[in-house]
This record gives structure tokens, C-alpha cells and sequence, in this order.
């Protein structure tokens, strides 16, 4: 019998077939140490058909993982297709950023002002510093959640180098 389970990994081929319910993909995922094929039926597949490109990153929640008998391999049918966007809009707890010797609090402040949000999906952000004498982290208060959007994060990263900015996943 299957089991659920998460996938997670880069779509290194797609190829739609037709079935008697109508259209269905089957993805192929590497996640640099193995590759699976994963059966995406018809309605996820209208969902989702702009996430099921070569290329993309894509986390698979997974309904039934079985056993290929014609391929030797496994059969994975997908229940839920995420991208990095939405996966962090659902996992993501907090957003540290590292100062260090770029401490300039109103230019964090703007930058961090169009993407705040109180709603689901919204995290904490973090400010890390570390001086010559000291080190601390603040959390910053509940009015200055925001969504961990990709253009937010790449920004933060332009400035302080992505190395500094990190999404942390768990528990909010």
C-alpha cells in the first residue's frame, strides 16, 4: 500500500499524455541524488500547468508512492504541487537578515514596508548584528511581518548579500 510523502527537486523533463478523465503530465524530478517520475491526473495538472516546466524547482506532496513493477522504480501520483513562492508563503517562519556593519535601520525600513502583512503567510523578521564588541538578534514586532516574496528576499540580498538573508522553515 502507499504512503504520503514530499518530494522536493528541479523538473528535468514533462510530458502530457491523454487518459480516459482527460489530460495528465508525468514530471520528471531530480533532486541531485536520485530521479523520480511523478503522475500529475488532470485536475492538478490544469492547476498547476504553469509550475510543470523544465527547469522549475517544485516541492510534490505525494497521495500514493508505489512500487513500478514495469520499471523497477516507484509510481509517485501527486496530491499537491508547490513552488519556492508558495511553499515559503506556507512553511516559512521567519526571515533572519545579518547586518553586521550595514546597520541602516531606515533603509531596512523601506525595504521591508511593501511587503508587509499580517495575513496567512506572513513571518517574522529577524535582525541579526554583530559588532566588534557585541552580537545580538531582535525580532521585530508583529506590525512588521512580512511576506517572504521573492523580490523581497532578492533586494535584501542585492544589499546585504544573499548570504545574510535567510528563510527559516517551521513552526510560526
Amino acid at each position: 500500500p502507499g504512503s504520503g510523502v514530499g518530494l522536493a527537486g528541479v523538473v528535468i523533463a514533462a510530458r502530457t499524455q491523454m487518459t480516459r478523465r482527460g489530460r495528465m503530465m508525468v514530471v520528471t524530478l531530480d533532486d541531485a541524488t536520485a530521479q523520480v517520475e511523478i503522475t500529475v491526473y488532470n485536475e492538478l495538472f490544469e492547476k498547476h500547468r504553469d509550475k510543470l516546466k523544465e527547469d522549475a524547482l517544485l516541492v510534490v506532496l505525494a497521495g500514493k508512492v508505489q512500487g513500478d513493477q514495469f520499471s523497477g522504480g516507484l509510481r509517485v501520483a501527486a496530491d499537491e504541487l508547490l513552488d519556492l513562492e508558495a511553499l515559503r508563503g506556507r512553511y516559512a517562519s521567519r526571515l533572519r537578515i545579518a547586518m553586521n556593519g550595514e546597520a541602516d535601520a531606515m533603509k531596512l525600513r523601506k525595504m521591508l514596508a511593501p511587503y508587509r502583512s499580517s495575513g496567512d503567510g506572513a513571518c517574522r523578521v529577524v535582525v541579526s548584528y554583530t559588532g566588534a564588541n557585541a552580537a545580538c538578534e531582535v525580532a521585530l514586532g508583529d506590525a512588521w511581518r512580512v511576506r517572504p516574496d521573492s523580490r523581497l528576499i532578492a533586494e535584501l540580498g542585492a544589499w546585504l548579500t544573499p548570504d545574510n538573508v535567510q528563510i527559516v522553515y517551521g513552526a510560526r
